[in-house]
């Protein structure tokens, strides 16, 4: 596990947040030494725990499929050959 000096839990805090950090620290941390790396790396996770996640006590998230059935047909084939086949002649070689 890994330690965490911000007494956070994971639900507290701000994935968005967090990738903006991340990719900020991203440019920072391919051009410096690694002792600097180690105190940049504190600060980032100061940072992330810092963007929390805001209260929303109604906040519900649906778990349903969106599409609805419809009244047709998947289409099967080429478009050129089911175009054929309404108007009842031959569809096109190519």
């Amino acid at each position: 596990m890994v330690y965490c000096p911000h007494e956070r839990t994971p639900r507290t805090l701000s994935f968005a947040g967090a990738t903006q950090v991340v990719a900020g620290a991203m440019t920072q941390a391919s051009v410096v030494d690694g002792s600097t790396q180690a105190k940049l790396a504190d600060q980032k996770l100061e940072s992330i725990a810092s963007h929390r996640v805001g209260h929303r006590p109604d906040r519900v998230e649906p778990r349903a499929i969106k599409r609805r059935p419809k009244g047709h047909k998947l289409l099967t084939k080429p478009r050129d050959e089911a175009r054929a086949e309404l108007r009842g002649t031959a569809a096109p070689a190519v």
